[in-house]
């Protein structure tokens, strides 16, 4: 999946006005060896050999003229010292989520060109597995980032009430610290299914018991933000009221809201041929975890993490595990 100065190492570079007026040295001097080389008719391969000497000192001729004027070019702008530039972040990241142990497909997510993995968080009886301590060594090794999903029976519209949502984010909190999830990154919570009108009001009450439950399990104070998965509507209404710091909209466009929700943080927009998920973006605007004694993660052009939802172990909890953004 990322802050700014806190993670990356500033870069160090020439004024720009320095870099210019070099660039228009070496044209200058280009021109003059055209010029000075050229005596009258074409000097080709063949003849190299017989006025081998006379090409040295055209050339040697060319140093001479250009020498001076690189020395100007050099001095005109005068170094001003090094300036400190701001990392700079490409447009957007790609990643995927996957249903289970994405550890052992890990090596064909990063070869597909993606930087991080969502993992799920998921009720002790569930049958699908939930992200374990190992999996998240492993993608971490990859130098994958990890989104963290909460999913229980997200897709039944009589499951959100203020109790359920309270208990749902006591166990998500466990699983976060099970795994070494760093404290100020996100665990989003899904709402799968198309709510509209009357039905965002029991979700309004589901996020405020995950509010809740998440400062109660770390002594009145909660250690991770709150995301939410769903349609355009419940990400949109949830982000207004501030129950969700980042939003994660479903790629059902058909559902409401969704083809006008412009707010979001991830988005899922169609499927991987080759790997068994999601394909999803970030988009990136706030600092993304990343190891704290780390320097930014090597991104390609198209990558980029713009919030703080991605989690990857402390380099410290790397050999104790047996989790982007």
């Amino acid at each position: 999946m990322l802050p700014q100065s806190a993670f990356a190492a500033l870069t160090i570079n020439k004024p720009k006005r320095v870099q210019n007026s070099l660039t228009v040295c070496v044209i200058v001097s280009t021109k003059i060896r055209l010029k000075v080389a050229q005596p009258g008719r074409r000097v080709g391969r063949r003849d190299e050999n017989v006025q081998g000497n006379g090409a040295r000192i055209l050339r040697s001729k060319t140093l001479i003229l250009a020498l001076p004027l690189l020395f100007l070019a050099g001095c005109y702008n005068p170094d001003q010292g090094p300036v400190a530039q701001q990392p700079r972040y490409p447009a957007r990241a790609q990643g995927v989520d996957v249903a289970t142990d994405a550890g052992h497909v890990a090596h064909h997510i990063k070869n597909n060109g993606l930087d991080f993995v969502a993992r799920y968080y998921r009720k002790p009886d569930s049958r699908w597995p939930t992200l374990s301590a190992n999996e998240a060594r492993v993608l971490s090794a990859m130098g994958l980032n990890v989104v963290a999903v909460w999913e229980s029976y997200s897709q039944h519209r009589d499951y959100f009430t203020y109790g359920r949502g309270y208990w749902d984010a006591v166990s998500a909190y466990r699983q976060a610290k099970a795994v070494g999830q760093p404290p100020g990154s996100a665990i989003y919570f899904a709402v799968d299914f198309d709510a509209r009108g009357q039905d965002l009001y029991p979700i309004d009450q589901y996020f405020r018991g995950i509010t809740a439950g998440l400062a109660a399990s770390n002594g009145g104070r909660s250690e991770y933000k709150v995301g939410v998965y769903g349609s355009g509507a419940v990400c949109d209404s949830l982000k207004r009221t501030g129950l969700a710091q980042y939003a994660w909209l479903s790629n059902s466009t058909a559902w409401a809201g969704s083809r006008s929700f412009a707010d979001w943080n991830i988005r899922s927009p169609r499927r991987l041929r080759r790997v068994p998920a999601r394909r999803n973006v970030i988009r990136p605007r706030r600092r993304v975890i990343a190891p704290a004694r780390a320097a930014m993660t090597r991104r390609r052009r198209r990558h980029d993490l713009r919030s703080q939802q991605c989690l990857r172990p402390h380099p410290a909890r790397r050999a104790a595990l047996s989790q982007s953004l």
